[in-house]
């Protein structure tokens, strides 16, 4: 996977996670959604786990802020796709 095609797929994935969580509310459509989107994704999600990732040395320092950046994005993009639902 190319580095964009990672960064992507993460703001997808925290996209497509949050506005579940966000509009729909029921646990097994959020299951069902984490599920797909870890599937789909690199797996982050969520600044925190990127950020344990570094300190376990399975990424990059330098690739840390891409990666909240996408994440953030995305969950920014969710929130408001959610406003007009």
């Amino acid at each position: 996977m190319s580095e964009y095609t990672t960064y992507i797929s993460e703001f997808l994935g925290t996209c497509f996670l949050v506005f579940v969580i966000v509009s729909v509310k029921h646990p097994i459509a959020i299951g069902i959604s984490l599920t797909l989107a870890l599937y789909l994704t690199s797996g982050h999600l969520n600044p925190a786990v990127s950020l344990v990732s570094v300190i376990s040395n399975k990424l990059e320092i330098q690739e840390l802020l891409p990666y909240i950046i996408a994440q953030g994005a995305g969950a920014l993009l969710a929130y408001e796709l959610s406003l007009y639902n």
